[in-house]
């Protein structure tokens, strides 16, 4: 259970009174990616502070779940932010050119 708890309820954070008023696929994708993307920035801050102090196994007791929760409630409140500033100012565009235009096939 309090896997579930710490996968699932902090990406509810993410979503705002705008967000409720879109389509339920576009809440559902907003809520798939947040939980994704929390849930891999914290677990890998939690690999990365486990193999700094050695230790060798994750369990969920009591105080692992309060802390996880802490650090993914902070994740989803910096994340919206952070993608916020990124869609602002930083833009991606590929583009595909044929080089086969002119040549003839055989």
């Amino acid at each position: 259970m309090n896997e579930f708890i710490c996968l699932f309820l902090p990406a509810f954070l993410t979503l705002t009174k705008k967000d409720l008023k879109d389509t339920p696929v576009n809440i559902i994708k907003k809520y798939a990616t947040s939980v994704l993307a929390i849930n891999f920035i914290a677990m890998l801050a939690v690999c990365i502070l486990h193999y700094v102090t050695g230790e060798a196994t994750i369990e969920y007791t009591y105080v692992f779940t309060i802390k996880y929760l802490v650090l993914a409630f902070v994740l989803a409140k910096i994340l919206p932010s952070i993608h916020k500033f990124i869609k602002k100012n930083f833009k991606i565009e590929v583009r595909r050119e044929n080089r086969e235009k002119n040549s003839k096939r055989s």
